[in-house]
């Protein structure tokens, strides 16, 4: 499998945001305090931003006071939007093995599985909302 850690801490970072912009009405959250908060290295943290501001999912303010917030309503936001904005377009499944005398039948199969496989995961990630993992 070839997911990144990225996506586990893209999905703390944005709970992290919403719950500090809903419960603790911070309307900002900057980087320094999502990479303390979370235990995650500041270019880490720094990065996922830069993703997830590129995707839609965040919106950003420069300036003392500034830092970003959740671009839309934690409502309209599941973990497959989280996904895809980290991980883009990378497959679950590698499949750029060469074997020797590997039947391109067995190998369709494989990759049918393979994508059902990653189907109903990202359909399964498309039913949590954001708003949901506040837990409150």
């Amino acid at each position: 499998m070839s997911y990144s850690l990225a996506f586990t801490q893209a999905i703390a970072l944005m709970i992290s945001i919403g719950a500090q912009n809903r419960i603790k009405q911070i309307e900002w959250v900057s980087a320094a305090n999502l990479a303390e908060l979370l235990s995650i290295p500041r270019p880490t943290v720094v990065n996922i931003i830069t993703r997830l501001l590129a995707s839609g999912l965040l919106e950003s303010k420069e300036g003392n006071k500034g830092g970003v917030r959740l671009a839309k309503a934690a409502a309209d936001v599941t973990l497959l939007d989280i996904f895809e904005a980290i991980e883009r377009k990378r497959p679950l499944f590698r499949t750029d093995l060469a074997v020797k005398n590997e039947s391109n039948e067995a190998r369709r199969k494989v990759m049918e599985n393979f994508q059902t496989a990653e189907d109903k995961m990202k359909q399964a990630l498309a039913g949590v909302r954001l708003d949901s993992l506040f837990g409150c």
